[in-house]
């Protein structure tokens, strides 16, 4: 991984091959280089005059240079009008540049932020930079036999003034802390299935255990999940040959508060969808059914890594949903561990089983009395807002507001879907309390939050269906082919501002 440091001297930044300028469209830039690079400034002007580069939105444009001892390349990166610039700009808009520089063959790169001339907090600027050029570096090749060689960029200096040197430093630090745990999620994600198996699963977030002192988990085995009576959990798990693993990570930053927050996160690590078998097409990525775990895993790692002064205790009941002779099947009825009956219509909705199951443990065993869950839920959140947006539920709206707060950060999209009364009926069964999924294929993600729901116990929660959001087909902006690891960084920053 790239080295990323804050510089503010002439002996640092001479050692730059590659500059990357923000400019707005026209020409002015975002950040000065006069200080440093003058010359450069008689170049973008030539290049402006003559029509090669406006600073349109994302327009991207590199050229050579030979005027300074070790500055040879220069990549101008358009981010639009002054009006159109926000932190996902800024993010997309590098990535592109990052991208270039990486294709140039660039070793150290250079992009300054003296008296810049930003709408938003320079924190919030440094954090898009740092978010996009790690992100955007990211690829999956642990699998590949033969390696391949790719240019990589050494180290990225980040050029601030003297007098804001230190705190850069502090936000560098917890930029690149958020992104490494991102493309833990991403990792986590891209594991074929026959590798990351539920104990796997386990075995992986127990290295967090290093993380912190406040830090500490526990992993339980089948028989000890089976004495707790998570049987709606059980029953999704009994088809595999793999064994589920109930797994609880336990971060305590702030001994003087009593909030503790839950994040429960879908661990199933292969969905076949059991006797509801899925088709063959979406057979092939559903080892991506377990995102919203890798998302808790990653948010946690980061919390531990930033000493953040909360309480938070993650909860993943990972398993696999299989077919065979023992698996549970359309019209049985179960209990889950709140004593709840539900009737199963389908077997492919055995994500929301799991996570009930997790949520009355938080509530019941560990005292949680905030809830957040983050899942890849619904075929309906996906057909809803595709890949763009993430669906989320709630019932809480102050809750839902520090979630679009963090979004500004985090460049994350979410929307707002209802859970009116009307829609309790889809739910209702005459023989058990529930039914896990709707007999007509309408509101399919609005009754899936209805159904977790109905074991939140009235306390402040939120659900996020990260269906459509938590995998790419493509490599755009600073996603690549794969799982995006989606929610990692809103969800740090919904924490942080909790403390």
């Amino acid at each position: 991984m790239m080295k990323i440091n804050i510089v503010s001297n002439k002996l640092e930044i001479k050692e730059l091959d590659t500059l990357i300028v923000f400019c707005y469209e026209g020409g002015e830039n975002l950040g000065d280089i006069q200080y440093f690079f003058p010359d450069v400034l008689e170049k973008q002007k030539f290049i402006i005059n003559n029509n090669e580069f406006v600073g349109k939105k994302e327009e991207v444009v590199s050229i050579n240079f030979a005027k300074c001892e070790n500055l040879r390349k220069i990549i101008f990166a358009g981010v639009g009008s002054r009006e159109e610039v926000d932190a996902e700009t800024i993010r997309r808009v590098f990535s592109k540049a990052i991208k270039e520089a990486i294709n140039l063959k660039s070793k150290i790169v250079g992009i300054s932020f003296l008296n810049i001339k930003y709408e938003f907090p320079l924190e919030v600027h440094i954090n898009s930079v740092i978010d996009s050029a790690i992100l955007a570096s990211y690829s999956f090749r642990k699998y590949k036999s033969k390696h391949c060689s790719q240019n990589t960029i050494h180290s990225l200096q980040l050029i601030v003034d003297q007098e804001l040197s230190n705190k850069a430093k502090k936000w560098c630090k917890e930029s690149m802390i958020v992104a490494e745990s991102t493309i833990l999620a991403r990792d986590l994600v891209n594991e074929p299935a026959n590798y990351l198996t539920p104990i796997k699963l386990a075995e992986k977030a127990s290295c967090l255990a290093q993380s912190s002192p406040m830090f500490s988990i526990k992993i339980f085995e089948q028989d000890e999940i089976k004495k707790l009576e998570m049987n709606a959990f059980l029953e999704v798990a009994k088809a595999s040959n793999n064994s589920p693993r109930l797994i609880v990570m336990r971060y305590y930053g702030n001994s003087e508060d009593n909030q503790v927050i839950g994040l429960i996160g879908k661990g199933i690590t292969y969905d076949s969808g059991g006797l509801s078998l899925k088709d063959k097409q979406r057979l092939i990525t559903m080892k991506h059914d377990m995102a919203g775990a890798a998302a808790v895993i990653g948010v946690m790692s980061a919390v531990s890594r930033m000493s953040l002064k909360v309480n938070v205790v993650g909860i993943i009941a990972a398993c696999e949903n299989m077919l065979s002779a023992n698996g549970y099947k359309p019209g049985d009825i179960i209990k889950s561990m709140a004593g709840k009956t539900i009737l199963i219509n389908s077997t492919d909705a055995e994500g929301r089983l799991t996570l009930v199951d997790a949520i009355h443990y938080g509530i019941e065993k560990e005292g949680i009395n905030k809830i957040i869950d983050i899942a890849s839920l619904t075929g309906g959140a996906r057909l809803t807002f595709g890949d763009v947006v993430t669906a989320v539920f709630t019932n809480d709206d102050g809750f839902m507001n520090n979630l679009l707060l963090a979004s500004k950060i985090s460049g994350e999209k979410f929307w707002r879907l209802p859970l009116f009364d009307d829609y309790r009926s889809k739910i209702n069964c005459d023989i058990a309390d529930l039914v896990n999924s709707s007999e007509d294929e309408s509101a399919k993600a609005i009754v899936g939050g209805m159904f977790i729901k109905e074991f939140a116990q009235n306390k402040p929660w939120l659900h996020l269906d990260i269906a459509g959001t938590c995998w790419s087909n493509k490599n755009i902006y600073y996603l690549s082919k794969g799982g995006t690891g989606v929610g990692v960084k809103s969800l740090y920053y919904l924490l942080k501002s909790l403390q």
